[in-house]
């Protein structure tokens, strides 16, 4: 057991640690689908995520999940017209959305730091508004 005594405060991070990730299964196909037909939805997510990778092997970190310019760069390299923002989509399926979900211990184990007075911090870099 990890002992928790001298530990004040825990920085968590939501997507796929507190919360099943839900940028692939269900963000990027929302906003590939209000850009592009059904038939081309998982071209256009799996353009988005090769693009957050180049920048990632490129050392751009901060812009590898800046996803309104990887909508953007990818809609113009195939000639789509139009703009989505992203932190519009994930407002909008989050709100709305039974798929999103908590893991199961996350919860519990939640509860169980916040009872021992230790402060709980938690980010995400994949939204910004």
């Amino acid at each position: 057991m990890l002992d928790l005594s001298m530990v004040d405060r825990v920085l968590l991070d939501v997507d796929g640690v507190l919360i099943q990730n839900p940028y692939k299964r269900l963000i990027f196909p929302e906003v590939a689908r209000k850009l592009v037909e059904e038939e081309r939805v998982q071209e256009f997510v799996d353009m988005m995520l090769k693009e957050s990778i180049r920048r990632t092997r490129e050392g751009k970190l901060v812009s590898a999940y800046d996803w309104d310019d990887i909508v953007r760069v990818v809609s113009k390299r195939i000639g789509v017209e139009g703009n989505v923002s992203v932190a519009n989509v994930v407002v909008e399926v989050c709100s709305s959305s039974a798929e999103i979900k908590a893991y199961p211990d996350a919860i519990p184990t939640l509860l169980k730091l916040r009872n021992k007075g230790i402060e709980l911090i938690a980010l995400t870099n994949g939204f910004y508004d």
